[in-house]
C-alpha cells in the first residue's frame, strides 16, 4: 500500500467565469502557492488533454443518453450549480497538485465507466463531473500509487470540504462495489 503525505497544503480554488454548460471564460487564480508543481513536460500536458477530450466525449455521450430516458437521479456527486472552473483547467489542477502518476488519470476513467455500467441512472452531467474526476483520481491514487495524500488535501485541490471529499469516496466505492484492481488487459 502507499504512503499518506501529510502537512500539505494546496492552493485554494479561486475562480470566475466557467467552463462547460454554457458558461463563457473561466480562469483559475491561485492566492498562494505553496507547492512546486511537479515535471511539466508535454507528455504530461498530453495526460491531461487526453482525460479532457475523454471525459467530455463521456458528458456528451450522458447528454444524448438522458434526452432519450427520464433525467438521472441526483447523488453526492451532484452540485447545486455548475462549478465555475472549465474541465481542462480542473484536471490541471488536480493533475499538478495531486501529483498522482498519469495511469491514475486512465484509471480513474475506468472507474467512472463502471460505476455507470453498474448504475445506468446516474446523470453525468456539469453538476457531477467535477466531484467524480476529483474522486475517483483519489481512489486511483490510493491505491496504485506509492505516496498520497490525505482527503483533506483533496478537498482543497477540488474546492470542496473534506466531510465532501469523504462521502464522495464512499459512495464511488459502494457504486463500484469495491473492485478497485483493473487488469492491464
Amino acid at each position: 500500500m502507499g504512503t499518506l503525505v501529510e502537512h500539505c497544503e494546496a492552493p485554494p480554488v479561486t475562480c470566475s467565469g466557467g467552463g462547460p454548460c454554457g458558461i463563457q471564460g473561466a480562469q483559475l487564480r491561485c492566492t498562494h502557492m505553496l507547492l512546486s508543481s511537479p515535471d511539466t513536460s508535454a507528455d504530461n500536458h498530453l495526460v491531461v488533454r487526453i482525460m479532457t477530450a475523454v471525459v467530455e466525449r463521456m458528458l456528451e455521450h450522458s447528454k444524448n443518453r438522458e434526452s432519450n430516458s427520464e433525467n438521472g437521479s441526483q447523488t453526492v456527486f451532484h452540485g447545486h450549480s455548475p462549478p465555475r472552473i472549465e474541465l481542462d483547467k480542473y484536471l490541471e489542477r488536480i493533475y499538478k497538485f495531486s501529483r498522482c502518476s498519469p495511469i491514475c488519470f486512465m484509471i480513474s476513467y475506468i472507474y467512472m465507466d463502471r460505476m455507470i455500467q453498474r448504475h445506468p441512472d446516474f446523470s453525468v452531467d456539469c453538476l457531477s463531473i467535477h466531484r467524480l474526476l476529483l474522486s475517483s483520481i483519489m481512489v486511483a491514487a490510493k491505491f496504485y500509487d506509492d505516496t498520497f495524500y490525505n482527503n483533506a488535501y483533496y478537498g482543497k485541490v477540488g474546492g470542496i470540504s473534506t466531510r465532501e471529499v469523504n462521502q464522495l469516496e464512499l459512495e464511488l466505492l459502494f457504486r463500484m462495489d469495491f473492485t478497485l484492481y483493473v487488469s492491464p488487459e
